[in-house]
């Protein structure tokens, strides 16, 4: 009869070929459990251990599943999963590679608070729930060729990942990448919402293009100060804060917004017009303390619009427009 495998918080028993709690039942850790029964259930599962690098492996058709050293879990490779629940290996620690051949689903808090993760590959991968890979530390680079919906809190503060590919991409919760400190450049042609706090404190992004972006919530862009231009011709709403103190920003195109909140580029600098040809409302303190504005296009304004802390040059420049719309 073989000993058991312990892996992480887990039993494997080779004889039944089941991985089950070990010592007290948590429930954070039940996704994984129940992900891997499904993954080994009729297949021939051995177990080998290398003694060199003594990385101890479970094999299910002779194919890699999982890679344990030390008791820790290291390396996981599911085969024909295609959604994974709630909670997988939330907190694990341990956990550097992780390959999904055919998940198309996540639940909340996949491997979340995992800090050492630093491979992953997910090409069928279409939705992830709130808190993908938050508190990631490592992951570089994320490619998910597939996936179309991104829940609240994906990759919260990971501030190292400087190249992530999402073609497909339509639409993202609150808090996408948020705290980032490593994306230089991204282009997400498919994406039509943004929900509040996308890309806050992300100070580095200087290259940003998404043109059937059709809705931008709350606090987006908020402290980056890097972007210079930014055409959004799609877009129809912008929330409060969008733009909040970016000192270089001096081209911004939204020729069909309808709506923006509170505090539009508040704190920057280096505006020096703006044309917005369908807005008919304007929240508090738009462009407040923009030094650098001469020009304003805004045929479906009312004076009463310009409301909050004043900005003398956009007022004046505003003015302007008028008197010359009138003669």
């Amino acid at each position: 009869m073989n000993t058991s495998l312990v892996l992480d918080n887990f039993t494997f028993n080779p004889d039944t070929a089941e991985v089950s709690l070990t010592g007290k039942n948590n429930a954070y850790k039940d996704a994984f459990v129940d992900t891997l029964n499904e993954e080994l259930r009729g297949k021939k599962v051995e177990v080998k251990t290398d003694e060199i690098s003594g990385i101890t492996s479970i094999l299910a058709n002779n194919k890699v599943i999982v890679e344990v050293k030390d008791n820790d879990i290291i390396s996981i490779h599911l085969r024909n999963t295609k959604k994974i629940g709630n909670n997988f290996l939330i907190y694990n620690n341990s956990v550097e590679k992780v390959i999904l051949d055919k998940v198309e689903e996540t639940g909340d808090a996949f491997l979340s608070n995992n800090e050492v993760l630093n491979v992953f590959e997910a090409p069928k991968l279409k939705k992830v729930e709130r808190s993908f890979l938050k508190f990631n530390l490592c992951l570089e680079s994320i490619s998910l060729p597939s996936i179309e919906l991104i829940e609240n809190d994906f990759m919260y503060a990971n501030v190292i990942l400087s190249d992530f590919s999402a073609p497909k991409l339509k639409s993202v919760g609150d808090r996408f990448f948020e705290n980032n400190k490593g994306i230089k450049k991204l282009v997400l042609n498919k994406i039509t919402h943004f929900g509040d706090n996308c890309f806050y404190k992300n100070e580095i992004m200087n290259t940003f293009e998404a043109i059937n972006l059709l809705k931008i919530g709350n606090d987006c862009f908020h402290f980056n100060k890097e972007i210079e231009s930014l055409s959004f011709k799609r877009v129809r709403n912008i929330g409060n804060n969008f733009f909040y103190s970016n000192p270089k920003i001096n081209y911004i195109e939204i020729p069909n917004c309808e709506k923006i909140g509170n505090s539009f580029c508040c704190q920057t600098n280096a505006l020096p017009e703006i044309s917005l040809n369908k807005a008919e409302q304007v929240g508090f303190n738009f462009l407040n303390n923009d030094k650098n504005i001469k020009t304003l296009n805004a045929p479906k304004w009312k004076t009463s619009l310009i409301r909050g802390q004043a900005n003398r040059n956009l007022i004046m420049a505003y003015h302007n427009a008028q008197t010359q719309k009138s003669k």
